[in-house]
């Protein structure tokens, strides 16, 4: 278990039969109790419900009970730490969009995490290539001055076809864009050739042709 502060941690209990009923005790950090819900889900199995109020190590005792004697012993003793939960709401992206660009294109990124705190892995950004047979992902390099809460990097489209570029926190997705790249299309390729540009009839066809380059 590793529950979060202000979420509800679910955990459940399976007994031997029906006469055993299970009973849960969680003891905070500053050794007040926590609430704890309990549902019956089956004749042997219950489920436990709780929220942590303060992150810290909680203690979570378990008994058993026998109804037909009223007899009760000691299940188990676990300690559980409660950490703060990671609002990823508040980052900004700046630079990133569900978008086509051309071969060759830089998008320049710029992160802000405001406050957070990395209790993991931090702030990352992953690349993933689409439908390509050598199809790549790996990271996308970050630079962060010190003291700063705001991250740098580029990403250049250096293929076309789609690419996925994921931004996380932590292990939380904090947001997806999928990014089209062609090839830029130049005019000064193209050309029309024939007598039809040069001269025409009345009434009859001017036949010619366009010759489309695309680089």
């Amino acid at each position: 278990l590793r529950p979060v502060v202000g979420v509800s941690t679910i955990f459940k209990l399976q007994t031997r039969d029906a006469m055993i009923v299970p009973e849960i005790i969680i003891k905070g950090p500053n050794g007040s109790s926590i609430r704890c819900i309990q549902r019956q889900l089956s004749e042997t199995v219950y489920e436990f419900g709780y929220q942590p109020e303060t992150p810290g190590e909680h203690e979570i005792m378990a008994t058993v009970r026998d109804i037909a004697s009223g007899d009760s012993a000691k299940l188990a003793r676990t300690k559980v730490v409660a950490v703060e939960g990671t609002d990823i709401s508040s980052i900004l992206v700046d630079g990133l969009n569900n978008e086509t660009v051309t071969v060759g294109q830089r998008k320049d990124i710029v992160i802000d995490i405001g406050n957070l705190i990395p209790m993991k892995n931090g702030l990352e950004v992953i690349v993933e290539e689409i439908g390509k047979v050598d199809r790549s992902k790996y990271l996308l390099s970050l630079e962060c001055e010190r003291n700063s809460h705001i991250y740098r990097g580029f990403w250049t489209a250096e293929r076309s076809g789609k690419t996925k570029i994921c931004v996380l926190f932590d292990e939380n997705v904090v947001c997806e864009y999928l990014i089209s790249a062609r090839h830029s299309e130049d005019i000064t390729k193209c050309r029309a050739l024939g007598e039809g540009l040069e001269r025409a009839v009345v009434g009859m066809p001017a036949k010619f042709l366009v010759d489309i380059k695309v680089m």
